[in-house]
């Protein structure tokens, strides 16, 4: 597959952030960080996937899948950090952590990335699954340098403050 310039520069501009943003300290071990451009796992798109595949230096290992039909960047970073990695005394601690990245940061608060997020027309999610924890990112084209920096924000600098923490806390305990 032909690579279009455009892309290759939002390819090689999240290359860029995420060998930055995750050789300085992250609180979980990162798998796999996959970029997925304009809707490569739409549904109903019949013909097959292609995909490039990288381990940066760091070990973050990419994954590029590119379609132009639509000006959407998808991008799923997935953590090992689920259930199945935790002891029995800390039970429930991957889904507390993943329940608190989008919390707020050093920088900024939960409703301010919310709004900002929401403001861009994006989504930005996290899931703790069975054996896997994800971080989502769904914008457009255009937002996707700011849209970005929300995402590594969250990721890299969580705030996890008392008052969220010990809330969340209560929930996840409840749900056990």
């Amino acid at each position: 597959m032909k690579i279009k310039k455009p892309v290759f520069n939002i390819y090689n501009t999240v290359r860029t952030r995420v060998t930055e943003s995750l050789t300085n300290s992250i609180c979980l071990t990162a798998v796999m960080l996959i970029v997925l451009t304009a809707g490569a796992f739409m549904p109903g798109v019949s013909e097959g996937v292609e995909a490039r595949r990288e381990v940066l230096p760091n070990g973050l290992k990419v994954i590029v899948s590119e379609r132009h039909n639509l000006p959407i960047v998808k991008l799923e970073m997935i953590v090992a950090a689920s259930r199945l990695d935790e002891p029995a005394a800390k039970a429930g601690l991957s889904h507390l952590v993943a329940e608190m990245l989008l919390e707020g940061t050093k920088e900024h608060t939960s409703k301010e990335i919310i709004e900002e997020i929401e403001f861009m027309g994006a989504s930005l999610e996290v899931n703790s699954e069975a054996d896997y924890t994800s971080i989502r990112l769904s914008v457009l084209k255009k937002d996707f340098s700011r849209a970005f920096e929300i995402f590594a924000d969250c990721v890299m600098h969580p705030a996890f403050t008392e008052s969220e923490l010990s809330q969340k806390k209560d929930l996840v305990l409840g749900a056990l």
